[in-house]
This record gives C-alpha cells, structure tokens and sequence, in this order.
C-alpha cells in the first residue's frame, strides 16, 4: 500500500499504511473459504511483523517490549504510572484469556493436546492447524512477558503493591516464577509440531520471539541448569539446518529479554 505514496513518506503514514494492509488481511482470513488460504495468511502476517520488527523498527537500537526504565515509584506521580501499566498489563491478560475461550468454546477440536508416544521421549504438543500453533505459542509468550514484566515493576516500588498482588489472585496466579516456567515449558514442547518439514518455513520462522522468551526464562538469574535449556538449543540447531542462520545469535545473543527479569 506504501507504495502510492511517491518519495518518503512520515513515519505517520508509513504505521498508517501498514495497519490498513493488516486490516486488509485481516478481512481476507474472515472471508476465506479454504483453510489453507487462512492458514497461509496468517502465516504471511507472522512474517512481514517478524521484517517489520527485526530490519525496521529497531534498526539504531535492540527490540524491547516496554521502556527499560519503568516508573521508580519515588513519587506518588510515578506510583500512579505504576498503577497504570500494571493495570494495561491486566488488561492484556484478560484478553488473551477471552481470545482462548472464545476459541474453545468454538472450536469442534481441542486446540492443543499432548500427542501419544512412548514414556521416555519428551513430550510434545500438537495442533489443529499451524494457525492454532502460531497462536497458542504467541499467547503463551505474551503472557510471560506480562507476569515477568508485572513483577519487575512491583519489586521496584517502594512498599508492596496491592494492585499487583490483587492482578495476581485474580489471574490465579500463586507464583509468577512457576507459572513462567511451566508456560516456557509448553512452548518447548510445541516445537515439534511447528518444525514438521511440511510446515516449510511458515512454522519456523515464527518461532522467534517465543523461543526469546522461552530461552530468558530458561536462563533467569543465571539458572544454566534449566532443564529445558538442551531443548532449546537442539530446537535452535535444527532451525538452523532449516536455513535459519540468525537464529542462534537473535535468540541467544541478541535478546532483548535476557537478564530483564532477575529476581
């Protein structure tokens, strides 16, 4: 669409153009007849974000989902701010949560399941469609983001925050470390699914940013003995045997979310 705008355009239109490219698609997924033509479009949208965010966006700077510096709480300015996000990231939680069961209760099949397979062999997650998966993996990611992020602010205000902990009960949420660390989990055991050779590089290269997420909390405080760690980095080997040779440094390396969260 960007290109009926002859010469530069403002970075202004250019977001403009590129949310009226994405509602396009969007009204093309709900008019689609063909499963394949959806799941293709979906798989499409997975990618041009992925470009947008790895070669536009952050090109003078590394990715980051929120501000590094968040509110201090040193003021009752900057606790009210505090209220504020924590209250933005509720709010996120909540509609991940509605998109779920909304999906749930529509759909005529589990949205994920673990697959049959012998005691010894790690477990793995399978699908209905790679939409499902790309979905289900994204949410999961999105909501440690949340619950990591929701802690970091909390523990850099000065006395215990009540809308934090409230946020938390309501969530249900008993311990944001084993939460993060079983959600991780799951998008480990997810892989397989997404890696099947017929997914060709739709299912692949939509594992970024949950495998960023996966590997930080893997490695939180400097934990090299996480048990999914190998996971990961098997998962990361074959990625590259796909023609995926960033990965390695982007997930790895080049993180945004590494060391973000200590505890």
């Amino acid at each position: 669409m960007s290109r009926g705008f002859p010469g530069r355009v403002s970075g202004v239109d250019s977001t403009r153009n590129y949310l009226n490219a994405l509602k396009l698609m969007r009204k093309e997924l709900s008019t689609a007849n063909i499963s394949s033509d959806r799941e293709l479009l979906a798989s499409i949208m997975c990618l041009s974000l992925a470009e947008m965010l790895w070669h536009k966006s952050f090109r003078q700077m590394d990715p980051s989902v929120i501000k590094p510096e968040l509110p201090t709480g040193t003021s009752n300015q900057n606790q009210c701010e505090s209220i504020r996000i924590l209250k933005c990231f509720e709010d996120l939680l909540n509609r991940l949560n509605e998109w779920e069961a909304s999906e749930f209760n529509n759909a005529t099949s589990p949205l994920y399941w673990y697959r049959d397979q012998d005691a010894e062999e790690i477990p793995c997650m399978w699908f209905p469609s790679i939409t499902m998966a790309n979905a289900i993996t994204y949410i999961w990611a999105f909501r440690i983001i949340c619950l990591c992020e929701m802690e970091r602010l909390a523990s850099s205000l000065p006395q215990p925050s009540f809308e934090y902990l409230r946020i938390l009960k309501e969530q249900h949420i008993e311990s944001v470390q084993i939460s993060s660390e079983t959600l991780m989990r799951q998008i480990c055991e997810s892989m397989e699914y997404l890696l099947q050779g017929e997914m060709k590089l739709f299912g692949p290269a939509s594992t970024i940013l949950p495998l960023q997420v996966a590997y930080a909390v893997a490695t939180m405080n400097g934990n090299q003995h996480n048990a999914q760690l190998p996971t990961l980095k098997r998962i990361v080997e074959r990625l590259v045997l796909k023609g995926l040779q960033s990965f390695p440094i982007l997930i790895f390396e080049k993180n945004s979310f590494l060391h973000r969260w200590a505890r």
